[in-house]
């Protein structure tokens, strides 16, 4: 997996899982309007600052160009659990975590998801 990828694939595990809620919590929707890399036409987060905290925490992780699915998938996780209080603060009532709501998400349909947003960002270059 390309670590420029990693990105847009988080945010797209994440809100596959928000449409399978029935009722998505408010600091999970403030999150992925922050996250979101499909808002503007460089495809940097709506909050680029998120994506800078993300890009920090992949380098405090060692992640590389390249990294294996597994790898992948337990920094992204280490990711989210770091933002998951952040966003749980700006809320009157916390309800989720970002790491269990991520871990929802199978290593296989990660996989899926992140062949789907290299596809995607392939084809746009």
């Amino acid at each position: 997996m390309k670590r420029e990828y990693l990105y847009a694939a988080m945010y797209r595990a994440m809100d596959s899982v928000y449409d399978r809620l029935k009722e998505p919590s408010e600091e999970l929707s403030l999150f992925l309007s922050d996250a979101n890399p499909y808002i503007w036409l460089d495809r940097t987060a709506a909050d680029p600052a998120l994506q800078s905290e993300f890009e920090a925490t992949m380098d405090r992780q060692k992640i590389g160009t390249e990294v294996d699915a597994e790898t992948a998938y337990r920094a992204v996780k280490n990711f989210l659990g770091e933002q998951s209080p952040h966003y749980a603060s700006l809320v009157s009532t916390p309800s989720c975590s970002f790491v269990e709501l991520f871990e929802e998400i199978t290593p296989e349909e990660w996989a899926k998801i992140y062949t789907v947003v290299a596809d995607e960002k392939d084809w746009e270059r």
